[in-house]
C-alpha cells in the first residue's frame, strides 16, 4: 500500500539513500485523573500532583440508581483516580444512534474519541486514513471492574441484541476500526497490568514486519461501579495513596484512564513532515514462566526483558536519563524491580550513576491495563520536554533498598536534561500480574530548526460540525496560544489548512503575527457565544454561511480575499501551496458531552405537532425519542437528519415488536420519518398492507421503462423491457413482489440486473433474481468488495447474502461502454455515496443510484463514502444531462435537471 500522503520526487530520493524503520511516535492523546488532555497531564506530573479523589457527585447518583437495583451490600465508594464524564460521548459526530452509544461499552466510546484526538494531534484527520492500512491495538481487560457494563444493563433490564456486540471486549479496538474505515490488524490485548505496553509493542512490531502502515495504540481502564467490596488483590493502599519506593509505602491506589498514541516509522514520519514526539528505539516481552506464583513479580523474567531490550537497541547506554518503572508502591515488587534495574545495568555498565527512576502510578493511581500507556506517555512527554518530572509522594527512601549502591535515584526535583553527552534515552516498563513482561526504550528526536519569515501572511481555518464545537475549539486555541506564543505561524497553519477535516461550520482568517491570531480568535469568539448579534461586525475574519444562518446574521461579504471567501462557501483551496509547513501538535476536536448512560427516568421530550396519540403511538413516539437522544420530537424528522440510519430502525422495530406483534422488518425499515413509521404501525393493527407501485417512464416503437417504487427502505428499481429480454436496474424489490409484476407485465425472464451500488435497499433481491432467472449482474470494479461485505452494506441483518457465484457478474470501470440486448450503455463512475457506486445511461435515462435525487440532499455511506467526493461526483452527473434527460434516482420519482432541487 501507498504511504498516506504523496510523496513528490524530491522525498523519494531521500527515501532511496536511507530508511531509519525504527518507529516514531507521532501523535498522543489521553483523558487521566484530573487532566481531559495530554498537555494538562504534564502539568500535573510538572506540578508534583497527585490526582486522588472521592467519586463525583453525577456518578454517585448513576451509581446509588444501580445499587437500589441489587442485593449487593453498598460499603461507599473507592477512593481513586476517577477520570470525567464516563456517561458523555458526541454520538452525533460518529453518526452512531443515541440507544446504539447507550449500550455501547463506555470503554469503546472513550477509546474511539481518544483515539480520533491522537490522529488529529498527528496530523492525520479522517479523510486521511479512510481505508487505510492501519492497525489498532488495545490494552484492556474486563477484570478492571468487578461491574461491566454489559451486566448492569442486563441486570437493569436494558438487554438488547445491539448490546452484546457493543460490549464485546473485542470490539474496543474494532470499533476504532469500524468507525474509521481502517483495514490493519485490529485487536485488544489483555496481559493484565501489562496490557497496554504490550500492545504499543505489538503495534511497533507490526509496523516494523510491515503489516501495517501506521499504528493507533494504547490502553483504556474505568471502574464502571467503584464501589467498596470485600474482594481484594492484596496489593490495595489503605492509606489511599501510592507512594512508590518510599519508606511509608502500603500499596496502590487504583485508577481509570485511556491513552492513544500514534505510531509510524521515522523515515515515512520524517517524508510526511510529521511531528516526531519521539523514537521507540527498541522494545521486548517476555513471560515468567514457572516461579514462585502464577501472580508473583520474577526478577529472572524482569531482568531478562531489561536486558534484552537494551540489546535490541541503537543508543549508548551511558545516556540512559530515567527508567519509568511498573512501580506499584508494594514492598515486595518495588525491591525486586530497583533491583532488577541494578543487575540488567550492571551487565552493560558498572559505572552509571543517577538515572532518575520513578512511578506515574504515585501522580494518579494504578490505571490497570492502561497503566503501561501512562507510563509511556510519560516517558514520550518526558522525552518531548528534555525533563524526567519529579516523583510525587517521596520523602524516604525505602529501606529494604539499596539506593547507595544502584544506578537509579527518585528524583524529587524535575529533572532537566543536559544539552551535551548526545542524545538521552529512556526506558518504560510494565509487569503484568499474568507475568506477561514489556520494556519499550525510547530515544530522543532532534528536530531541525524551522524558519519562520517574520511578517509573511498566513490562513489560519477552524471547523467543527456544531457551532456550538467550533466556539469551544476556538476558546482552546485562544488559551493554547497565549501559553505558547513562540509556536511557529507557518507550521500553525500548515497543520490547520492541510491537516485537519473541514467541516461545516467555518471560518477563516488571515494574519502576520501571532497577536493578531490571538485577537480574531477573541473576535470569533465573543462573536459564536454573542446573544446581541446584530451590531456585529465580522471585519477580517470569514464565516460560513451557515453560522450566520444560525446567528440570524446576513451575508456582508462584498469582495474580500478569494481563498477565504472559496473556504467558507465550500469551494476547494489548495493549502499545499498556500500553507506549506510541517505538522506541530495543537488542540484538536471538542466533542460534545452528549449524556450516553443509563438512568432512572425516560426521556423527556416534546412533540412539536400538537395532536391526539393512542397508547401504541405514544410509545412509536417515546422509541423515536429514545432511540436518538431527543428532547424535541417531529413527525416531520427522518432518521438521517436526527443521525440515525437503517441499523436504528432495527433497534426501534425490536422494541416496537414488544407491543405490536404483527409488524414485519422487512417493511417496518421502508420508513425514514416518523410519520412513516406511525403510518405503517397503524396500517399494520389494521391488517393493511403496502404493495409497489408500477410506473412506465419511458416508451420507444421497441423499448418500454417502468419504475418500480415502494422498494425495501422506499427504494426504487427499473425494468428496461424489450421483445428480445428485459434489463433491470437495482434489485431493493423483494422476490414475491417481483414475480407478480413480472407475470402482469408479461415478461418472463430477466437477462441483466445493472446494480447502481451495494446498499442493502439496491441489492436486496440480487442473489434471487440470479437463483431464479440465471441474470448475469453488473457492478462496478470498485464497489464489487462493499457489496459482499454483507455487514457493512446492511444484508446481514436482513438475513440475506449477496451473489456467490462469481461468474455471473460482469464488473465495469468509469466511462466503459456495453451493448446489451441492442441498447447502449455507458456506465460513469460516481464515488463518494460509496466508493463504486455508478450512474447509468441509456438513451436519454440516466440511473444514478443514491448519488443525485430531486429532493433529498444525496448523502456519503458514513463508513465507505466521502462527502467532497460525492460532490463532485453529483457535479458530473448533472453535466451528463441534457434538457430532455431524465433523471431516474434510487429513491423519490424521477427527475429532470430542470427539476431538481439540489
Amino acid at each position: 500500500m501507498e504511504n498516506i500522503f504523496d510523496l513528490n520526487s524530491e522525498k523519494n530520493d531521500f527515501q532511496k539513500e536511507f530508511k531509519d524503520k525504527r518507529v516514531a511516535v507521532v501523535g498522543v492523546a489521553a483523558k487521566l485523573p484530573d487532566a481531559t488532555n495530554h498537555r494538562i497531564f504534564w502539568g500535573n506530573l510538572i506540578n508534583g500532583i497527585e490526582s486522588i479523589s472521592v467519586l463525583g457527585d453525577e456518578r454517585q447518583e448513576d451509581a446509588q440508581y444501580v445499587m437500589s437495583k441489587f442485593t449487593h451490600r453498598n460499603n461507599g465508594f473507592q477512593k481513586m483516580g476517577f477520570i470525567e464524564s464516563i456517561d458523555k460521548f458526541d454520538f452525533k459526530y460518529f453518526n452512531i444512534p443515541h440507544q446504539n452509544a447507550v449500550l455501547m461499552d463506555p470503554r469503546q466510546r472513550l477509546f474511539l474519541e481518544t483515539s480520533v484526538k491522537a490522529l488529529l494531534d498527528a496530523g492525520y484527520p479522517q479523510s486521511k486514513i479512510n481505508g487505510s492500512n492501519t492497525g489498532v491495538y488495545v490494552g484492556a481487560s474486563n477484570n478492571d471492574s468487578i461491574f461491566t457494563y454489559e451486566k448492569i444493563l442486563y441486570d437493569l433490564g436494558m438487554s438488547d441484541p445491539a448490546g452484546i456486540v457493543n460490549n464485546l471486549p473485542s470490539m474496543i479496538a474494532s470499533r476504532v476500526s469500524y468507525e474509521l474505515n481502517l483495514k490493519g490488524p485490529s485487536m485488544v490485548i489483555d496481559t493484565s497490568c501489562s496490557s497496554s505496553l504490550v500492545a504499543i509493542h505489538q503495534a511497533c512490531k507490526a509496523i516494523d514486519n510491515e503489516e501495517c502502515e501506521i499504528a493507533i495504540a494504547g490502553g483504556v481502564s474505568i471502574n464502571i461501579l467503584p464501589i467498596e467490596t470485600d474482594i481484594r488483590l492484596g496489593i490495595e493502599s489503605k492509606s489511599g495513596s501510592t507512594r512508590a519506593f518510599d519508606e511509608n509505602s502500603d500499596g496502590t491506589v487504583f485508577a481509570e484512564g485511556v491513552v492513544s498514541v500514534i505510531l509510524k516509522p521515522v523515515y515515512k514520519a520524517k517524508l510526511d513532515n510529521d511531528n516526531i514526539y519521539c523514537i521507540v528505539d527498541s522494545s521486548e516481552i517476555n513471560n515468567n514462566g514457572n516461579t514462585i506464583g502464577l501472580a508473583a513479580p520474577s526478577m529472572e523474567g524482569q531482568r531478562h526483558v531489561m536486558t534484552e531490550c537494551i540489546k535490541k537497541s541503537q543508543v549508548n547506554i551511558n545516556n540512559l536519563k530515567f527508567i519509568e518503572a511498573h512501580g506499584t508502591g508494594t514492598n515486595l515488587g518495588d525491591v525486586i524491580e530497583i533491583e532488577t534495574i541494578k543487575q540488567s545495568i550492571g551487565k552493560f555498565s558498572t559505572t552509571i550513576k543517577n538515572i532518575a527512576v520513578g512511578s506515574v502510578k504515585n501522580n494518579i493511581g494504578h490505571a490497570l491495563s492502561a497503566s503501561g500507556s501512562v507510563g509511556f506517555l510519560k516517558g514520550v512527554l518526558s522525552m518531548t520536554h528534555r525533563v524526567f518530572p519529579r516523583n510525587a509522594n517521596f520523602s524516604t527512601p525505602n529501606k529494604k533498598i539499596d539506593f547507595n549502591n544502584s544506578p537509579v535515584y527518585v528524583n524529587t526535583e524535575n529533572d532537566f536534561f543536559d544539552l551535551e553527552n548526545g542524545n538521552k534515552t529512556g526506558l518504560v516498563s510494565s509487569y503484568g500480574m499474568s507475568g506477561t513482561n514489556c520494556n519499550i526504550l525510547l530515544a530522543e528526536y532532534n528536530h531541525p530548526n524551522d524558519e519562520c519569515k517574520i511578517g509573511k501572511v498566513h490562513y489560519f481555518t477552524f471547523s467543527a460540525k456544531t457551532i456550538n464545537s467550533l466556539k469551544n475549539l476556538i476558546e482552546e486555541y485562544i488559551d493554547f496560544i497565549q501559553e505558547d506564543k513562540e509556536i511557529n505561524l507557518q507550521n500553525l497553519s500548515y497543520t490547520l489548512n492541510n491537516r485537519r477535516d473541514h467541516y461545516e461550520f467555518k471560518i477563516v482568517f488571515k494574519a502576520s503575527n501571532i497577536d493578531e491570531v490571538i485577537e480574531y480568535l477573541k473576535a470569533s469568539s465573543h462573536f459564536l457565544s454573542r446573544d446581541e448579534k446584530n451590531d456585529i461586525k465580522i471585519g477580517g475574519i470569514y464565516y460560513s454561511k451557515n453560522i450566520l444562518s444560525e446567528l440570524n446574521m446576513e451575508n456582508s461579504f462584498s469582495g474580500g480575499d478569494k481563498y477565504c471567501l472559496d473556504y467558507v462557501n465550500g469551494e476547494k483551496v489548495d493549502w499545499n501551496i498556500l500553507s506549506p509547513g510541517k505538522v506541530v501538535s495543537l488542540p484538536t476536536y471538542h466533542f460534545e458531552k452528549l449524556r450516553c448512560w443509563f438512568s432512572d427516568g425516560s426521556l423527556k421530550y416534546k412533540l412539536i405537532e400538537d395532536i391526539e396519540l393512542e397508547d401504541y403511538e405514544d410509545k412509536v413516539v417515546k422509541v423515536w425519542a429514545e432511540t436518538f437522544g431527543l428532547t424535541e420530537v417531529s413527525l416531520k424528522q427522518d432518521i438521517y437528519s436526527v443521525g440515525g440510519d437503517s441499523l436504528s430502525l432495527i433497534s426501534m422495530f425490536n422494541e416496537l415488536k414488544k407491543e405490536v406483534k404483527s409488524l414485519e422488518l422487512e417493511d417496518f425499515i421502508e420508513n425514514e420519518t416518523l410519520l412513516d413509521i406511525l403510518e405503517y404501525v397503524r396500517n399494520t393493527k389494521k391488517h393493511i398492507s403496502k404493495s409497489s407501485i408500477v410506473n412506465m417512464i419511458f416508451k420507444t416503437d421497441d423499448m418500454v421503462v417502468y419504475q418500480l417504487q415502494n422498494g425495501v427502505n422506499n427504494s426504487n428499481a427499473y425494468l428496461i423491457n424489450k421483445k428480445d429480454g428485459c434489463i433491470m436496474i437495482d434489485a431493493g424489490i423483494k422476490i414475491e413482489n417481483l414475480k407478480e409484476i413480472l407475470l402482469e407485465l408479461s415478461i418472463n425472464s430477466i437477462d441483466y440486473l445493472i446494480l447502481t451500488h451495494g446498499h442493502f435497499d439496491h441489492i436486496f433481491s440480487a442473489e434471487e433474481i440470479v437463483a431464479l432467472f440465471g441474470s448475469k449482474v453488473i457492478i462496478s470494479h470498485d464497489e464489487l468488495s462493499f457489496a459482499n461485505d454483507i455487514v457493512s452494506n446492511g444484508l446481514a441483518v436482513m438475513n440475506k447474502s449477496f451473489i456467490s457465484d462469481i461468474s455471473n457478474i460482469i464488473q465495469v470501470e468509469d466511462t466503459q461502454k456495453i451493448d446489451i440486448n441492442g441498447l447502449a450503455f455507458e456506465f460513469y463512475s460516481c464515488p463518494g455515496h460509496t466508493e463504486g457506486s455508478i450512474g447509468i445511461m441509456c438513451d436519454k435515462l440516466l440511473f444514478t443510484g443514491d448519488t443525485l435525487f430531486k429532493e433529498i440532499t444525496p448523502q456519503p455511506d458514513k463508513k465507505v463514502g466521502n462527502k467532497a467526493i460525492l460532490e463532485t461526483s453529483i457535479l458530473k452527473l448533472k453535466q451528463l444531462c441534457n434538457s430532455d434527460t431524465i433523471i431516474c434516482p434510487g429513491h423519490e420519482e424521477i427527475a429532470t435537471i430542470e427539476t431538481i432541487k439540489l
